[in-house]
């Protein structure tokens, strides 16, 4: 299902004359916080990169590509940067055709080196550069909820996550909480507007909106030490209803919206064997989960001939369970379930953390 490229010539120089054809990007810089973007994306301090998830003889690879450049055409800058081997985990489909470009940024956290996805532009080999921007965040939806995989096999290894997402219409408080509550520093603000012709994308310095929110009320953000630390503390762990998807280890997260109105939150991190194991015992009936021994069972004939590819999975089964957060990839992990007086979260409790 997922493939962890391994190469010890990481740094060996790279071809990228076949790489295929970027249309021009623009970004401009804001001076303060915009207002009603179709999303926003908090874009962590680090090196702006290309990943091209495509062949090299009969490898499947990933280049990470410099691309420090914003704005212009990308296609010429691309073949004059700097690129280099990656180890991480992906669908061998990714490098279909002319493969995948995912636009981001890379990172390193407590020794751990990351990327952060903000853009699709290239999909299995389509261009997907200009289609709408709803449909480039369903694509990035799609890909890490069943052709990434974000668990970590070796210390080398460079784990994905999509950027954290939040609604257009956030308020600028709000924005900063979120902001301050990740273990890592946000550099900018990324503004996205799916409709615009000019600067569809708008990058704003954090501390300029922090500046804009002082400026509107004085009482906010002075005088408050450690305000990220206990921020982190207070949102560690909520509650959600999970439910099960037809693939495995894939689990939908919903909280409490408007009105009072389940809505869909993300997807859940499962990274461990632990974690799968206790999450195929709440929703998915598979007889090697107890018994080891069933493993060299052969199916009898019931199980056989039912060609139902729901027999295993209890999909109309949904349970309240306590979730932690994992800021490195940023997903809530189900950890056990909530007891009858815990509440499931709001969506604004959730600070948009996890949010898909």
């Amino acid at each position: 299902m997922s493939y962890l490229h391994k190469n010890n010539t990481r740094h060996t120089p790279v071809d990228l004359s076949d790489i295929p054809f970027l249309g021009a990007v623009y970004e401009s810089r804001g001076k303060e916080t915009c207002h009603n973007a179709d999303v926003v994306m908090l874009i962590p301090k680090g090196r702006r990169c290309l990943l091209w998830f495509t062949t090299l003889g009969v490898q499947n690879v990933c280049y990470m590509i410099e691309c420090m450049h914003v704005n212009g055409n990308k296609h010429t800058l691309i073949k004059h940067s700097n690129a280099i081997i990656i180890q991480t985990s992906f669908a061998l489909e990714l490098s279909y055709g002319n493969g995948t470009i995912l636009r981001g940024t890379s990172f390193r956290h407590k020794g751990d080196n990351l990327c952060a996805i903000e853009d699709v532009y290239y999909y299995k080999g389509e261009k997907t550069q200009t289609m709408p921007l709803t449909r480039r965040l369903s694509i990035l939806q799609q890909m890490f909820s069943t052709e990434i995989n974000q668990f970590k096999y070796c210390k080398t290894q460079t784990v994905l996550a999509t950027c954290i997402m939040l609604e257009g219409t956030v308020r600028p408080e709000t924005l900063i909480d979120t902001a301050e509550s990740l273990p890592y520093q946000v550099k900018f603000v990324q503004y996205r507007y799916g409709k615009r012709g000019e600067t569809p994308v708008v990058n704003v310095e954090l501390d300029a909106i922090k500046s804009y929110a002082v400026s509107r009320n004085k009482n906010i953000y002075v005088q408050r030490p450690n305000r990220s630390n206990r921020h982190l503390e207070s949102i560690e762990e909520l509650v959600f209803t999970v439910r099960p998807d037809l693939q495995d280890d894939v689990y939908h997260l919903y909280t409490y919206g408007e009105g009072n109105k389940e809505v869909f939150h993300g997807y859940a991190g499962i990274q461990s064997y632990e974690a799968s194991v206790m999450m195929n015992k709440l929703f998915r009936k598979i007889k090697e989960n107890d018994n080891l021994d069933a493993l060299e069972e052969s199916d009898d004939d019931e199980d056989f001939e039912n060609v139902d590819e729901y027999k295993y999975v209890k999909m109309n089964t949904a349970y309240r369970m306590v979730c932690k957060y994992m800021p490195r990839i940023n997903k809530w992990l189900p950890q056990k379930l909530a007891h009858r007086t815990q509440h499931v979260a709001t969506l604004e409790q959730t600070n948009g953390l996890g949010k898909t």
